[in-house]
């Protein structure tokens, strides 16, 4: 599974000392300085990005040195001095799948202060859409050549509730732990495929892309591809408001295979047709259940109430 960090990785460079023609050339000729190269890069390991972020500006400011500079996408290599003291670098903006998060938007809080641990809510221009952002590894002071910056990103949205005749659905809601990306799919269509044993429905469900997806031995949907992706549907003990940990224990589940992509959905952007699936015993008595897409440790989740005609 991938996952992306934002990463200042400081590496050694050294400056020669050629003649000195002033006093500020001086200064400048014998202060060894490091080279930060700032980017998003791809890591197997670490947490990081709820989505791969397509630009992004980070400020290193409050060197004792007086030394600031800010990188961006375009622009992200910096040289700070070695030893300076008090540099922290501090995410200022990142884009998301065309959506730009910034600290000073609507409805955003800012880090009480920039060390490991800390966090933040970054929003998006009107304050609706909202990432948690988490410091991972700041700057040391001193300055170290081994130093690392990453801020990790996670997003939660939240929806309401409708009822359609057999089922009712709710609208999708997202949970990101680290970044992985996140599923991106609406319910489609549910097919009631009767009852087990047990008593409990069984149904298929038609998931529908929100973006158009990419067909071929790769298909995708919103950049995540459909093999990443597994399902459950269980018993909705948790109000509609489970958190990542009770997502994730409900997982290995079930996963998503190259012949349930389908691109015949209503609005003709492709999706994915779920296995047959049981929901909880007895489905009189346990009518509210949850649908759940897991991609790594990103969730999406859909409430559906089960109602007789």
């Amino acid at each position: 599974m991938k996952s992306y960090v934002l990463t200042l990785v400081v590496l050694t460079s050294s400056c020669g000392g050629g003649a000195k023609t002033s006093s500020t050339e001086a200064d400048l000729s014998i202060a060894e300085t490091v080279s930060i190269e700032v980017g998003v890069n791809e890591d197997q390991e670490a947490l990081g990005l709820a989505a791969v972020a397509s630009a992004f500006s980070l400020d290193v400011n409050s060197c004792t040195s007086g030394f600031s500079a800010t990188a961006t996408a375009a622009a992200p290599t910096l040289t700070l001095y070695k030893g300076d003291t008090g540099c922290l670098g501090k995410l200022t903006s990142f884009t998301v799948n065309g959506i730009t998060f910034a600290g000073t938007n609507p409805g955003a809080t800012a880090f009480a202060a920039y060390a490991v641990g800390s966090t933040a809510t970054y929003t998006d221009a009107t304050g609706a859409s909202k990432m948690k952002v988490l410091i991972t590894a700041q700057l040391s002071s001193p300055l170290l050549v081994t130093d690392t910056i990453t801020y990790s990103f996670s997003a939660t949205a939240n929806g309401g509730s409708g009822t359609v005749s057999q089922s009712a659905l709710g609208e999708a809601h997202t949970v990101a732990v680290a970044g992985d990306l996140i599923p991106n799919f609406r319910i489609d269509a549910i097919t009631f495929q009767g009852l087990n044993a047990s008593g409990g429905g069984q149904f298929s469900f038609k998931l529908e892309c929100l973006d158009p997806i990419v067909t071929g031995a790769s298909a995708s949907c919103s950049n995540l591809l459909f093999t990443d992706l597994s399902y459950v549907l269980v018993k909705d003990t948790y109000a509609g408001n489970p958190s990542a940990s009770q997502l994730a224990a409900l997982f290995p589940g079930t996963a998503v295979v190259a012949g349930d992509v389908t691109t015949t959905t209503t609005n003709s952007k492709g999706g994915f047709i779920s296995s047959t699936l049981s929901g909880p015993n007895q489905l009189a008595a346990n009518p509210d259940m949850l649908l759940v897409l897991k991609n790594g440790t990103s969730y999406q989740y859909f409430t559906i109430t089960a109602q007789t005609l």
